[in-house]
């Protein structure tokens, strides 16, 4: 069974595209008999006006600071951990960037791999009584995952706007 193999397609960032996209690329299409590609990314479409007006913010960044992952100034969040709609700088919709549980699932692992050992050297070095960790760990987990979703919502929602972007209108 034969199956067709498209050389012609490319997968990766904007940059990339363009800087492979050229002449030659097309050329060799063109004496093959295929016609050449038409780029997502070229002419007068959405994506380079957006990137003309909002320069690319890095996720991290983003995520860090917890802003709108398309223009780098707006609130990300209404509240402790709400998504905003729209961004109040550029207007951007945040709603069909949902991470679901995924930053939950990263900041369980994160917390159990840095209460865990806390818990265990505070119990050998001091060895208190069971409700000493009862009074002592609970408080401190929920303040560190307080702290830990925020941003991590928020890096997961930038990623999700970087690598989904061609999905959303701009």
């Amino acid at each position: 069974m034969a199956v067709p193999v498209h050389l012609h397609l490319l997968v990766g960032s904007r940059q990339r595209r363009h800087a492979l996209i050229g002449k030659s690329h097309v050329n060799n299409h063109s004496r093959r008999g295929i016609p050449p590609r038409r780029d997502f990314f070229s002419g007068k479409g959405q994506a380079i006006l957006d990137s003309i007006h909002y320069p690319q913010i890095p996720p991290m960044q983003a995520g860090r600071r917890c802003c709108c992952p398309r223009c780098g100034r707006g609130n990300l969040y209404n509240g402790l951990l709400t998504v905003s709609k729209t961004c109040s700088v550029c207007g951007f919709d945040l709603s069909p960037h949902d991470t679901g549980d995924g930053a939950s699932v990263f900041v369980i692992f994160l917390l159990g791999g840095l209460v865990v050992p806390l818990a265990l050297k505070f119990e050998a070095a001091l060895g208190p009584p069971i409700w000493a960790h009862f009074v002592l760990w609970p408080p401190v987990i929920i303040a560190l995952a307080i702290a830990f979703l925020r941003p991590v919502k928020a890096t997961l929602i930038a990623y999700h706007f970087k690598n989904l972007r061609h999905k959303y209108d701009e």
